[in-house]
């Protein structure tokens, strides 16, 4: 912009010429517009604030959701699994436990017997000729 008092050239948004200090009409008004823009802006944000949730607040709410919905389908699927296998099973090892009152899960532990190669090769396995203790 051109100074209509000395004639120097300066930006349009100053608010006076810097060589003259003579004042810029035009750059008062944009600063009062661009003020009046600043807080209505600043006024609607804080309304949205209230209502609308943060970037963060939704991501967490999501994280969390997904992480719930995960336990749930893996429960279900380990349920539909148990099913196929039989479900009989575990009522038999319930009244496996009932008739038993000093039962405990050891019991239920099969030890395998060693293989032949490990008796051939001189393993720690049992022998059958060997006297039994």
């Amino acid at each position: 912009m051109k100074c209509k008092n000395c004639g120097g050239q300066y930006k349009t948004k100053e608010l006076m010429c810097p060589y003259c200090h003579t004042e810029n009409l035009l750059g008062k008004i944009w600063m009062v517009q661009r003020s009046e823009a600043e807080e209505a802006y600043e006024r609607e944000k804080r309304e949205l604030g209230k209502t609308m949730l943060s970037p963060y607040m939704i991501n967490r709410y999501l994280n969390r959701a997904l992480v719930v919905s995960i336990l749930l389908f893996t429960s279900i699927f380990v349920g539909m699994i148990l099913i196929a296998l039989g479900y009989s099973g575990i009522r038999e090892l319930r009244l496996f436990i009932n008739k038993d009152e000093n039962f405990s899960l050891a019991c239920l532990i099969e030890m395998p017997e060693p293989s032949l190669s490990l008796r051939a090769a001189g393993g720690r396995g049992p022998n059958k000729d060997s006297p039994k203790m």
